[in-house]
């Protein structure tokens, strides 16, 4: 005699059975959960995913973010009063008033601060996308974590009944192993050899 509509539960993960939560010859529906594996390891690391992600984001690099735009006005303020100097000193010069060396050195001063207000501009920019990506990928990661912790929970895939339950609590549980057999209990065949 065979059983029709059957099937064989197998893990998706390999671990140890924590709570079985059925019975054999209990009824059961589909995605009903029928037997939970040991996360632990799981559980931190999808704790420690969520930790990373938040210390990644935008809002906890406010500071940083802050400094750097405070560095870059600072920059650009340094580079507009060379600029206004410079531009003084030129008058000055056309004037023949002060020396060469008086205009070479506003001109230096002005290309330092031009440079200092690029490299500061350039900063706040990675800055920006350093925190970015790094928020997408430990968000990313956070995800991920909480779509595996799913895994160690294994469910009924159809509407049936446990014919039997081939573990118990504590035994290691593996991916190419049935745990469980769960079926349709009314429709039978038989087969028969005459």
């Amino acid at each position: 005699m065979s059983r029709v509509g059957k099937y064989e539960v197998f893990s998706k993960v390999n671990g140890i059975v924590e709570k079985i939560m059925v019975t054999e010859g209990s009824e059961v529906k589909k995605s009903q959960a029928i037997i939970a594996l040991s996360n632990k390891t799981q559980t931190l690391n999808f704790e420690n995913a969520k930790l990373l992600a938040s210390y990644s984001s935008a809002e906890s690099n406010q500071e940083k973010l802050n400094q750097a735009q405070n560095e870059l006005e600072v920059a650009k303020l340094k580079m507009e009063n060379d600029a206004s100097l410079l531009d003084r000193q030129k008058k000055l010069w056309e004037n023949q008033i002060g020396t060469k060396n008086d205009l070479d050195q506003r001109e230096l001063a002005f290309k330092n601060s031009t440079s200092q207000f690029n490299g500061s501009k350039l900063k706040l920019n990675d800055l920006k996308k350093q925190i970015d990506f790094q928020s997408k990928q430990t968000n990313k990661t956070a995800a991920i974590s909480s779509t595996t912790l799913n895994d160690f929970i294994i469910s009924a895939e159809l509407n049936g009944k446990v014919f039997s339950i081939n573990k118990q609590v504590g035994e290691m549980v593996n991916t190419q192993m049935p745990i469980a057999i769960i079926g349709d209990a009314k429709n039978f065949y038989v087969e028969l050899q005459v």
